[in-house]
């Protein structure tokens, strides 16, 4: 389902521990079969606060990756 230069859509979670940080896929599609249900916003929730660090990261991240949706951030205690 994954090919060089196919764009794809990943939902799941972020896990990270002291020696890796992986990503759990809990689905994976093309883009081309799932363009019905793209949102115009891309909400991301953080279980805990996300420290300044993370928050420059990702800010660098989307400065190099303009999309045309809107991006906003909060938190979801679990």
């Amino acid at each position: 389902m994954i090919e060089s230069g196919t764009l794809v859509l990943v939902r799941g979670r972020l896990e990270r521990d002291e020696e890796s940080v992986r990503l759990m896929a809990s689905e994976v599609a093309p883009l081309e079969t799932v363009r019905e249900r793209l949102a115009r916003e891309i909400a991301i929730h953080f279980r805990k606060p996300a420290d300044r660090g993370t928050l420059e990261t990702l800010g660098e991240i989307f400065a190099r990756h303009r999309g045309d949706r809107k991006v906003s951030f909060g938190s979801r205690n679990r």
